[in-house]
C-alpha cells in the first residue's frame, strides 16, 4: 500500500505564506478541495480538544502545530520544505484559533 499524499498537497506551497491571521484564513480556506478541507476541519476540532485538557496533557498549540504541520504538505524539494516549515506551523496554528473562536456550545 502505498501512503496518500500530505493533506494540503493539491494546493501551491505559496499558499501558507499569506495566510497570517484568522481573517486571511477564512477568505483563503475555500481553496482546498473536499474532502481535505472537512479532513483539516476535523483535525483541528480534535486538537482543541486537546488543548482542553493541556493542564493534564501538557501539549499546547505549539507543540500541538509542530507535530502535525508535517502532514500538511511536503514539497519535493527538500530545501523548500525547510522554507515553508514555518508557515505551515502558523497556518495549523490560525486554523485551531480559528476553530477555537467557532466552537458549539
Amino acid at each position: 500500500d502505498e501512503l496518500q499524499p500530505p493533506l494540503l498537497q493539491p494546493l501551491p506551497s505559496t499558499f501558507f505564506d499569506g495566510v497570517t491571521c484568522i481573517d486571511f484564513l477564512e477568505l483563503d480556506i475555500e481553496q482546498i478541495p473536499e474532502p481535505n478541507l472537512s479532513t483539516l476541519i476535523f483535525l483541528w476540532d480534535m486538537v482543541v480538544k486537546v488543548l482542553e485538557h493541556k493542564q493534564q496533557n501538557g501539549m499546547d498549540v505549539d507543540k500541538l502545530s509542530k507535530i502535525f504541520a508535517p502532514f500538511l504538505y511536503k514539497d519535493a524539494d527538500s530545501a523548500r520544505n525547510a522554507q515553508i516549515r514555518t508557515a505551515i506551523v502558523n497556518y495549523f496554528k490560525i486554523g485551531v484559533q480559528w476553530r477555537q473562536q467557532n466552537k458549539k456550545v
